[in-house]
């Protein structure tokens, strides 16, 4: 089900700042357990107590949010785009993602600074939906045949509303544990962790199973889902990108495990060195320690023969 904010905009856009603040806390609970959604935001948005700060207005763009952004978009600060949260120990973090108005995400975030603070949380803004990544990603190896020989497999026994909801979910973890690290111009190579692609790569097995669902279901079936897999054929060469450049980082720092890349020898042989390292590094810790245990017989043997 789509999320619809619980009060109409007239509503919301007419409250003084404290009870706006209170009332998006709320919000942000709700939608934080439903992974991506539009959202259209006012830079600087004057309050009925006079207050001036930042406006989120997040949803479905259909229906009333998108006539207010189609009223407004022309104004200076105003923009639309996805948003999505990251789920920490700590609090949520909201990430907006703007592609579409005249607002601009670091004068967003530099005038809604009065509203992060009331939310108690952290706010994340830049330009364009998913991460813009160079092309030449297209030519890393990530495993897409096996993938596709998995998946078709796999579907003989699935409803196409099953690898549906496997995406979803799949996608949701892209979204907060991956997407803010490729977003951010200044994550290292040494950042991401063969957790990151094992993400990564099951979102890009879930699209592909989707899309290869799509094929084999009726025309009725394909007609509901149809709107999804144009999104999710969207989609799929960004994600494909995405597995890349995680898999260009791991082997950049040694760090990627040779079953996540089959038939790449290189990755495999810089792979086992590292793993025969680790075993002769194992055998020299052994050998120290059965050092020791002597060392300690033998000083246990001397303080007998002195007492």
């Amino acid at each position: 089900m789509a999320f619809k904010l619980k009060k109409e905009i007239e509503d919301i856009t007419a409250m003084d700042f404290e009870s706006y603040a209170k009332f998006l806390k709320k919000e942000i609970n709700r939608a934080a357990q439903l992974g991506e959604l539009d959202v259209v935001v006012c830079g600087s948005h004057t309050f009925a107590n006079n207050k001036v700060s930042s406006l989120v207005l997040f949803g479905a763009f259909t229906g009333e949010l998108a006539k207010f952004f189609k009223k407004n978009k022309t104004k200076a600060g105003f923009a639309r785009g996805k948003c999505f949260f990251e789920n920490k120990k700590d609090g949520v973090i909201l990430h907006i993602a703007l592609n579409q108005g005249k607002g601009k995400p670091d004068k967003i975030k530099k005038s809604g600074k009065k509203l992060w603070a009331k939310l108690g949380m952290d706010a994340q803004l830049y330009a364009g939906e998913l991460p813009i990544l160079s092309q030449d990603l297209d030519a890393v190896n990530v495993g897409e045949q096996d993938l596709a020989q998995e998946v078709d497999l796999k579907n003989n026994d699935q409803s196409i509303q099953l690898v549906l909801q496997q995406y979803v979910k799949a996608k949701k973890a892209l979204q907060e544990h991956i997407i803010p690290l490729i977003s951010n111009k200044e994550t290292s190579n040494e950042t991401y962790t063969n957790q990151h692609f094992t993400i990564a790569k099951t979102t890009l097995a879930a699209a592909a199973s989707f899309l290869n669902k799509f094929e084999e279901i009726g025309s009725e079936q394909q007609e509901s889902n149809q709107k999804k897999f144009d999104s999710i054929q969207k989609d799929y060469p960004s994600i494909k990108r995405i597995a890349a450049k995680i898999k260009k980082a791991l082997m950049a720092t040694n760090a990627i495990d040779i079953t996540l890349d089959n038939g790449d020898n290189s990755s495999s042989q810089s792979t086992k060195g590292i793993k025969d390292s680790l075993n002769e590094l194992k055998q020299e810790f052994d050998r120290l320690g059965e050092l020791k245990t002597q060392a300690q017989e033998a000083i246990e043997f001397l303080n007998q023969k002195t007492q």
